[in-house]
């Protein structure tokens, strides 16, 4: 008989490109990570709208050439998306 080994992902990486997108689109997380947003040459904010609870705090000031990380406590579905750039959604789920 084999044995199961989980990897639980800690930490993952969101960029927010210049093509108006967040790249990955969607990113499984374990109960505590934490995701770093890298903006490049383009502006883009990060919102998570309807404030689910565990939801980290919003990125609410329009960033470039930086990174932001946020930690994610709470198992849930975290939609999030740019409010300068109409339909630039992205999804992390916290298992």
């Amino acid at each position: 008989r084999g044995s199961t080994v989980t990897i639980e992902k800690r930490c993952a990486t969101v960029q927010a490109t210049s093509g108006l997108r967040f790249t990955p689109g969607t990113i499984t997380l374990a109960a505590g990570g934490t995701v770093t947003f890298e903006f490049g040459a383009v502006d883009h904010d990060v919102f998570f709208d309807n404030d689910p609870a565990g939801a980290p705090a919003n990125i609410t000031t329009p960033t470039h050439n930086a990174s932001v990380t946020r930690t994610f406590p709470t198992a849930g579905r975290f939609v999030f998306n740019c409010h300068i750039h109409p339909g630039m959604t992205g999804t992390i789920v916290v298992q």
